[in-house]
């Protein structure tokens, strides 16, 4: 949704985090895959194997001014829900990012009730045309 906005010295560190998230729970679900793909095409890049550090990277995009924070936050925590399994190393990772990124627990669980609804609608969507 906000892949647009991050500037093109964090997009790969965005999408070493992407790929720590996808990992936490190692399993690969094919919605995780697929969102991994949009990430690519959004970035109009070709998929390829992410390499990096997830700490490093999370470092980095603290750089980024904390409406962009946030909104990569919410970009992960639709990452973390979209297979359905919420596993408890992903919302580690997840905790662990917005902290890092400056967001209140508080805030932290209204954006990913957001994530959550926003995906509950695209399921309710796609059911439309099945």
């Amino acid at each position: 949704m906000f892949l647009r906005e991050i500037p093109e010295a964090y997009k790969g560190d965005f999408l070493v985090a992407a790929q720590a998230f996808i990992n936490a729970d190692g399993k690969l679900e094919t919605k995780e895959a697929e969102m991994m793909e949009q990430y690519f095409i959004e970035f109009h890049e070709e998929p390829k194997e992410i390499k990096g550090d997830f700490d490093e990277a999370l470092k980095h995009m603290t750089g980024l001014d904390k409406t962009l924070r946030k909104k990569l936050f919410f970009e992960f925590a639709a990452l973390c829900i979209i297979d359905k399994d919420y596993d408890a190393k992903e919302k580690d990772l997840l905790i662990r990012t917005g902290e890092a990124f400056g967001i209140e627990k508080v805030e932290m669980s209204k954006i990913k009730d957001v994530a959550v609804d926003i995906l509950k609608a695209y399921e309710q969507i796609e059911a439309l045309f099945v």
